[in-house]
């Protein structure tokens, strides 16, 4: 089975088209041409894809780099494979300073996040990082591409209408493109971007009661999906969806007909989220046929999903009501007693998740609307002060100098306004931060990470305050605005990240000890450092070197 790739390959690869507004290197497409017409998950491009790797490493062009690991995640079959791939492309695309590069590179990390682990918390993060490098970029389609993946995620949160306008917006977007004279690549990638949208659009309107407008598109979906294997999981989806809606209208032949049919391909490519969701209303269906046994064994099919992937969509709780009711009917006290600990996780994945998923949107929607206040505000203060300067020029050239202040009174001047200034500054609220000292904060912390001066094994708030020009409370306060982190989780990040790069990058790091590579990033500690690594990057450090020793292997 080819596990994950399936899903992600269209997701990723239909992006490319509108990447770059650069011109396309010769040597890299004529490699890429003898495996762009592979299977996802088909080892033999490996060795054209290394080829790619080989040729950009040498010529140093982290553009060409980043896109070759791209590639390589989409013909891995391990999830955890193409997360090493992911994190590649993204130390790539930094050191290519290609705004349009970066941001896909994140996005393609959080794609491979919710398509293959549905781990939504993450996927946001690498959504939410893309925003911060499309926000310059032109090119509207990485624009629509996060748009439609914010609508997926506030779908999930429950937010339904407005995922819908996203979705809405996204799904116009790709149909007016379509209208357009495209070259055939391009127009097939711009249809999986139509129907994905068109699908999330559905489960929107379904969610939401609006049955009739979701069957009217299920049906104009069904019509114009082409025929091929390159749209089977697209059909699939679709055929899904005509289930849900031929069940919700009491067609449970009907809908068990579709069901039936979404299934086998769903499987295959390991979409276990919507196989789930198949499975329960299969056992709705059975039910509503008075078919008790076989609602059973579907609805334990549900909860055998959620054990091994530890994910479920809320509504799909539901599966474990009707299974506590039967084991109680039975006097099976221990199936009533696991059921109802099932249902209790269940439960609190699904609010723990969308918890956090809603404030992150929320917050990172405030910081949009105060950044967009503060340009409106700074445009409006730099006209005042051209005003206020030039009005001062024509009154100083008017008085001429007998009205001059001595140096020594200037001086006493200086001191008095500054004294005043920091008196104002110190006792301004915290998160009340001028826009000129915030700005002064962001740009000397982006150098004092790419002089990587955080591997300093003694640095501390206070010397990172200094050297970018600033005092502890207000970087502590910038830090717990601007990046939503405490100074000590800020560091920790930087540093394992950089770590997790080297390891992944360069394989004489890979036989370094745990002390030695503790110290390498500026942790004293092994013991903290690996605990860090398993927090910071979910996964113990023996497994993400085991996984980077097979990748320098292949």
């Amino acid at each position: 089975m080819l596990r994950f790739s399936i899903l992600i390959w269209p997701l990723l690869f239909y992006a490319e088209p509108y990447l770059a507004q650069r011109k396309e290197n010769a040597a890299y497409q004529q490699i890429r041409n003898q495996y762009a017409q592979m299977e996802p998950g088909d080892p033999a491009a490996f060795p054209y894809i290394n080829l790619v790797l080989s040729l950009a490493k040498k010529e140093k062009n982290y553009a060409e780099l980043a896109a070759g690991y791209r590639d390589a995640l989409n013909f891995h079959n391990s999830i955890y494979d193409q997360l090493l791939y992911a994190d590649s492309a993204i130390a790539a695309a930094h050191r290519s300073c290609d705004n349009g590069v970066i941001a896909n590179a994140y996005m393609g990390r959080g794609i491979v996040h919710y398509s293959g682990l549905k781990d939504y918390q993450r996927a946001l993060e690498d959504y939410l990082m893309a925003v911060d490098y499309v926000r310059s970029d032109e090119d509207p389609y990485l624009q629509y591409k996060l748009l439609y993946h914010f609508g997926v995620v506030k779908s999930y949160t429950g937010l339904h209408q407005d995922a819908a306008v996203n979705l809405e917006a996204c799904a116009d977007f790709f149909r007016k493109e379509l209208q357009k004279e495209q070259p055939p690549n391009l127009l097939h990638n711009l249809r999986k971007g139509y129907y994905n949208s068109l699908h999330q659009l559905v489960t929107c309107y379904q969610q939401t009661g609006r049955d009739d407008k979701a069957a009217r598109m299920i049906a104009l979906a069904e019509k114009e999906i082409p025929d091929g294997p390159a749209f089977a999981v697209v059909r699939s989806c679709f055929l899904k969806s005509r289930g849900i809606s031929e069940y919700r209208r009491g067609n449970s032949k009907a809908s068990i007909y579709a069901l039936n049919l979404a299934l086998p391909e769903l499987i295959r490519t390991g979409d276990f989220a919507s196989v789930s969701v198949i499975y329960y209303y299969q056992g709705k269906n059975a039910l509503a046929l008075k078919r008790k046994e076989e609602a059973v064994s579907l609805f334990k099919k549900v909860d055998s999903v959620f054990q091994h992937h530890h994910f479920i969509f809320p509504e799909l709780q539901h599966a474990y009501h009707y299974l506590i009711r039967d084991a109680d009917k039975r006097s099976d006290s221990r199936d009533v007693s696991y059921y109802y600990e099932a249902l209790r996780a269940a439960e609190t994945v699904n609010h723990e998740d969308r918890h956090h998923l809603f404030a992150r949107m929320r917050d990172a929607q405030h910081t949009d609307e105060k950044r967009s206040a503060e340009n409106r505000f700074a445009v409006t203060l730099i006209a005042l002060i051209t005003v206020s300067v030039g009005a001062a020029a024509f009154t100083l050239e008017k008085l001429g100098k007998k009205n001059e202040p001595s140096l020594s009174d200037a001086s006493a001047g200086d001191e008095a306004g500054t004294a005043k200034y920091e008196e104002r500054q110190t006792s301004e609220p915290k998160w009340k931060l001028a826009a000129d000292t915030r700005e002064k904060i962001r740009r000397n912390l982006q150098k004092f990470e790419e002089d990587k001066a955080f591997l300093e094994p003694k640095v501390n708030l206070r010397k990172v305050a200094r050297r970018v020009g600033t005092n502890a409370n207000y970087l502590s306060t910038y830090l717990n605005t601007e990046k939503g982190v405490r100074f000590h989780r800020y560091l920790s990040e930087l540093r394992i990240s950089y770590i997790a790069a080297q390891l992944a990058e360069d394989p004489e790091t890979l036989k370094k000890n745990t002390q030695e590579l503790a110290l390498l990033c500026g942790i004293l500690s092994a013991s903290n450092f690996l605990h860090l690594f398993a927090e910071i990057y979910g996964q113990p450090l023996s497994l993400y070197r085991e996984r980077c020793q097979r990748k320098f292997e292949n």
